[in-house]
């Protein structure tokens, strides 16, 4: 039961993700991360739940051995882990969690790679806008994380739990 109700809910924030990265509706991708954030919690509850069953946790409250497991994880993905962790509780406890609008940003200087009928090195004196990713706060810390980012390392590390779930 648990590893057919993990795999869901990693597909279902899959669902989510590629919703998210094809939305230019605010409200939309609000709504889309919310729903990623709860399919990819959920599946360490289900992983809680078949240790509880199976005797490996002995209450409701009992998530050493998943806490072990997660401070085994490589330290970035850890910090993504927990980052994505505390949004969730954020979201689900205290207020909804809103990504930032993506933000233009105005360079000048010719764009590497652009392809302009002139001579290489020519000051032309032309800019362009770059598109900045995203981004999602992380309130108990306060650091920004890339939104898109933050969401697939968050459904990598739910993979990593789905696999290892029977053995922490």
């Amino acid at each position: 039961m648990a590893k057919d109700a993990i795999s869901r809910k990693i597909d279902q924030a899959a669902f989510h993700l590629a919703k998210i990265e094809g939305e230019r509706d605010e409200f939309a991708i609000e709504c889309h991360f919310a729903a990623l954030l709860a399919c990819v919690r959920s599946c360490v509850f289900y992983a809680h739940e078949w240790q509880i069953t199976n005797g490996k946790a002995t209450n409701t409250k009992d998530y050493a051995r998943i806490h072990a497991w997660e401070a085994a994880l490589p330290v970035d993905d850890l910090e993504h882990w927990k980052a994505l962790t505390r949004i969730r509780n954020k979201d689900i406890h205290e207020e909804p969690a809103i990504p930032d609008p993506p933000m233009k940003v105005r360079r000048t200087g010719p764009r590497i790679g652009m392809r302009v009928g002139i001579k290489i090195g020519t000051n032309i004196g032309i800019g362009y806008t770059v598109q900045l990713p995203r981004m999602i706060v992380n309130a108990k810390t306060g650091k920004s994380y890339p939104l898109v980012e933050v969401c697939r390392r968050g459904i990598a590390t739910a993979k990593l739990l789905l696999a290892n779930y029977e053995t922490i």
